[in-house]
């Protein structure tokens, strides 16, 4: 019985860091395209391309 319930306890805890993982990601991705976006309208051409190549790596 016990072997059971934390079977089931980390089977949980693996969802929800999973969930938490994925979470992030996305919120790093809108910080990054944010961070981009600005950087676009702010940024000289040569500055611009140097940044391309870095998300493109």
């Amino acid at each position: 019985m016990y072997h059971h319930q934390t079977v089931i306890l980390a089977q949980n805890s693996t969802t929800f860091l999973q969930l938490s993982a994925k979470e992030s990601s996305s919120l790093q991705r809108r910080i990054a395209e944010t961070q981009f976006h600005a950087s676009c309208k702010l940024l000289p051409l040569g500055r611009w391309f140097q940044l391309l190549s870095l998300i493109s790596d």
